[in-house]
């Protein structure tokens, strides 16, 4: 029996019509289906994507979907796909029941909007989250040329390039979000949007973050986002760490309610229906006992039936009359039909001879999807002898579907896949531990050779195959790539995950030079992984960056080193442990002498750290001249990579002459030049740049004691941090607004912000800056009436400037120590003596 013609499921087709009809004519929806493996997930969304294009003539379906190989540590694998499909890549998905014909010209009637969109409202899209053919080739030059925007395009191209081993300019997660959030919200004014996510149990944390952000930021939009998974895939992983996907769907409940379609609690009487309605597509002469049977047999579990069916025909069990009815043979022995649907897919197989099964193998080692000519070089067949053995696969055997084809370079390859992942999970299992690992080997070789120059694309599957295949110095340098890659995207769990398994490899290769340098990249990209999720002070940053700097010791002239010292000066500076960190600018100065070919940036660099330090030191006269030898060295250098230093050398240096300014009496100056700084550091794209910005002006302002705008500043770095996970700026945004907050007379409930707010820095095991924020602190519980309170704090931040010497706020400190034991009447002399204290402090400044 035919298994094409769907049947049943009217009622969950039903409310996946009512969620639709929301989307359109109220606000964006977003709905889950949910199913064991087999139970119709997919058939399902094919159907109502069917039903709802026919029922709107302007609908336009997108779909992506999670890899089970790959899908955890692949960043927005769905969301790259649906840009992809709207970007023109319709050819990969064409095979694939989504893509009606009436679709594909939907997709293609927009296109021209997509490609306006990608030019000037997300850029960043296209050059991270495209392949470089689709920047042009699949859009048609022809058009583009048309339309005056070629030359865009192939900018972006250019710009994808340049970023594919480098992390110049790369996008901070949250701008991405707003971008690819705006451009679905102005393409829906031109088209609604049906976009499904499937599997997403195997989703990676980035995706799942990126669909939480859509779903609260859009509102009237036309657009239904549907996502299915198996709830059986959710289980609490060994650790006792819950899926991610389970803490997602528990927010979302929390906050906007959750409308699930689960096909897992179909009543018994809707699974008979289809089990009828599955039996009556076609004309038969099939009665009740065979029908209870069958039902009692297979449970009216859709993939099951289908299979136990085809089982049925093709042991004769079952066959057409002569009136090509279907009729069964004489008297059906039900116990000898399997009782589960792995036992149906393991007898249709076994009927397979040698060279398919061999090729299935091998599709299998590649995932659900796999490459035509990937097999053709691992079988040593020709082309044509792999396509027609998979179009006798696809065809007579339904095992496989076409999927389409891409262009790679020079090469056209061609795309399958399993029509199910429990089939090429069966094939996986017939193969053994070593046959597996060699077939693992000779897939990474096969892609390597067929991607050429272009490799980087597919750095996560080349790493999992040459790590499954035990070839660690080869799997090393791709996981380093696949970080790369995911910190770009500021994906940095998965950058993190990609890296530790980096290291835990590198323990089976031998010691040398090329082991060393595979380190080196893989600490330093761990410690700016580490900065961006935990903080600059949290210790496993000084153990990626340590180690790393030690290993570049070992390497003469190895470039890492000046990021690597970089990094370690953060950490040092956070830590308070100010002095250490002249130690640090004096190795950099080291490396300059040197070294010729990155003299300016690390003269640079050197000035900077120098200004830095001693800005916090209180040295604030030979702090600027330091920072203006930065600031004359920056503009004729080209772009920093900000994700290599963490925050734009020129934009810090900014922050600081702007603080220092205000603390030498300029202070119109000192606004003026911080205004001057947020502007341009918007115009950079990078959130923890940005969030560096505004926390610096918030500092101005707060000395200021301007509570209206320090109060906006601080909750939009707060809004940041939140989006972004910066452990470091979360709580520095919170005092500033609890500061600000007290500044406008709301004296409790700023105290209670900074109160919590100043321990969580404090646990962070940051310094730095705790003069400031305890010196904010005890102003507070003075002016909330409670001085005594202010007084403890007042002495503990002037301990913490003796014992760390930074003592930039030292002369206000003083000065707060005075005002508050004034208000104490505490002895006069020691009012006058830290009146006259913080008096001498500020001279020495200057």
């Amino acid at each position: 029996m035919s298994g094409q013609q769907f049947v049943g499921r009217e009622k969950e087709l039903s409310t996946l019509e009512g969620v639709l009809a929301k989307a359109l004519h109220e606000h964006a929806q977003l709905l889950f289906v949910t199913g064991e493996a087999g139970s119709g997930k997919t058939a399902l969304m094919q159907e109502f994507a069917r039903r709802a294009q026919d029922a709107d003539p302007d609908l336009v379906v997108a779909l992506g979907g999670c890899n089970a190989q790959l899908g955890l540590g692949d960043p927005y694998l769905p969301f790259r796909e649906i840009l992809a499909l709207l970007t023109g890549d319709i050819e990969t998905q064409r095979k694939r029941g989504f893509l009606t014909p009436q679709n594909v010209s939907r997709l293609h009637r927009i296109l021209l909007r997509v490609a306006k969109l990608l030019v000037e409202v997300a850029p960043e899209l296209a050059s991270n989250f495209l392949p470089e053919a689709a920047l042009t080739a699949m859009i048609g030059k022809a058009v583009i040329t048309k339309a005056g925007w070629l030359e865009d395009l192939e900018r972006l191209a250019r710009r994808k390039r340049e970023q594919a081993l480098v992390f110049e300019g790369n996008p901070d997660q949250a701008f991405v979000f707003d971008q690819y959030t705006r451009m679905l919200k102005m393409l829906a004014e031109q088209a609604p949007l049906l976009l499904i996510i499937e599997d997403l149990h195997w989703s990676d944390a980035a995706s799942l973050a990126l669909l939480f952000h859509l779903v609260r930021r859009l509102d009237s939009d036309r657009i239904l986002l549907v996502g299915t998974y198996r709830a059986d895939a959710l289980a609490t992983d060994q650790n006792g760490k819950h899926h991610p996907l389970e803490t997602l769907l528990n927010e979302l409940k929390r906050h906007h309610g959750r409308a699930t379609v689960d096909l897992d609690l179909t009543p018994t009487r809707e699974k008979w229906l289809f089990t009828n309605a599955l039996l009556d597509r076609e004309a038969n002469l099939l009665d009740g006992e065979f029908r209870q049977k069958l039902f009692e047999h297979t449970g009216g579990q859709p993939l099951f039936t289908l299979e136990i069916l085809q089982a049925l025909n093709e042991r004769g069990m079952i066959q057409r009359d002569e009136q090509g009815r279907w009729i069964a043979k004489g008297v059906l022995d039900w116990g000898v039909l399997p009782v589960r649907v792995e036992g149906v897919i393991a007898e249709r197989i076994a009927r397979l001879e040698e060279a398919p099964l061999a090729m299935l193998r091998v599709a299998s080692v590649q995932g659900v999807q796999f490459t035509a000519q990937v097999i053709a070089q691992v079988e040593r067949q020709s082309e044509r002898q792999i396509f027609q053995e998979l179009q006798r696969l696809a065809v007579r055997h339904r095992l496989i579907e076409e999927l389409g084809e891409i262009r790679v370079g020079s090469n056209i390859l061609s795309r399958y896949q399993f029509i199910h992942v429990l089939f090429q999970q069966y094939f996986m299992d017939t193969l053994g531990k070593a046959e597996r690992r060699l077939l693992h080997g000779e897939v990474a070789q096969a892609l390597e050779s067929l991607y050429g120059s272009r490799t980087g694309e597919i750095a996560l599957p080349l790493a999992r195959h040459f790590h499954q295949a035990g070839i660690p110095e080869k799997a090393v340098p791709y996981l380093i790539q696949a970080a790369n890659k995911a910190i770009i995207l500021s994906a940095n769990e998965e950058a993190i995950t990609h890296l530790t398994l980096g290291l835990e490899l590198l323990e089976q290769l031998p010691e040398g030079a090329d082991r060393t340098r595979m380190e080196i990249g893989l600490q330093m990209l761990l410690g700016i992984a580490r900065v961006y999720t935990l903080g600059f002070a949290a210790p496993e940053v000084e153990h990626a960056y340590g180690r790393a700097l030690a290993l570049c010791q070992e390497i003469p002239d190895t470039p890492e080193v000046i990021p690597v010292l970089v990094g370690l000066y953060g950490f040092y500076l956070l830590r308070g442990r100010i002095y250490t960190t002249a130690e640090i600018a004096d190795q950099v100065q080291l490396r300059r002498l040197a070294s010729q070919s990155h003299a300016p940036l690390i003269q640079l660099l050197e000035h900077w750290m120098s200004g830095v330090g001693h800005f916090w030191q209180g040295q604030l006269a030979s702090a600027c001249q330091q920072l203006d030898q930065v600031l004359a060295i920056y503009p004729s250098l080209p772009p920093i990579q900000n994700s290599l230093y963490l925050t734009d050398p020129g934009i810090a240096t900014h922050c600081h002459e702007a603080w220092a300014f205000w603390l030498l009496g300029h202070m119109d100056q000192g606004l003026e030049r911080i205004h001057q700084t947020l502007l341009l550091a918007r115009k950079l794209n990078h959130d923890w740049t940005l969030t560096y910005a505004l926390s610096f002006c918030c500092a101005i302002l707060g000395c200021r004691r301007e509570g209206a705008p320090m109060l906006e500043k601080a909750r939009e770095a707060r809004t940041l941090a939140s989006k972004q996970g910066f452990t470091f700026w979360a709580p520095i945004s919170q005092i500033y607004e609890g500061w600000a907050l007290a500044l406008l007379g709301r004296y409790q409930e700023g105290l209670t912000t900074m109160r919590a707010a100043v321990a969580d820095y404090q646990a962070t095991g940051a310094w730095l800056v705790q003069t400031v924020f305890l010196g904010a602190l005890s102003e507070v519980c003075a002016r909330a009436g409670k001085p005594h309170e202010g007084l403890q704090h007042v002495e503990a931040a002037l301990a913490a400037a003796s014992t760390t010497g930074e003592r930039v706020y030292e002369a206000e400190l003083l000065r707060l120590k005075g005002e508050i034991l004034w208000m104490l009447a505490g002895p006069e002399n020691q009012v006058e003596e830290s009146f006259q204290q913080a008096l001498w402090v500020a001279r020495q400044q200057r």
